[in-house]
């Protein structure tokens, strides 16, 4: 019980830092050149929408009971690989400037 619970403070303390990172990249889309800042844009799009099904699952995993929490934090773990395979393909598109086709 303390290990899962050690594990949901973990995903919240993980979604709170990734929403300042999507943040900061948020004010970085807005003021880069057009073409960056309609890819930016649609990285940001994407990111959202993987935020949001993470932060769902992880809201339905901690409302679960202990025989469904097993299964919903199984849920989780999978929209959290998606969610961060979706940062690391976003970050070339902010990161010095360079877009992931640049590279």
């Amino acid at each position: 019980m303390q290990q899962r619970d050690d594990y949901m403070r973990r995903l919240r303390d993980e979604l709170e830092h990734l929403n300042g990172v999507a943040s900061a990249w948020a004010d970085s889309a807005r003021t880069a050149p057009y073409e960056l800042h309609l890819v930016r844009e649609r990285q940001l799009a994407l990111l959202r929408a993987y935020r949001e099904r993470a932060a769902a699952r992880l809201l339905e995993a901690e409302a679960a009971l202990d025989s469904t929490a097993d299964r919903a934090i199984a849920a989780v773990h999978e929209a959290w690989i998606e969610l961060r395979e979706a940062y690391r393909a976003a970050r070339p598109h902010f990161e010095h400037g360079r877009r992931a086709d640049d590279t």
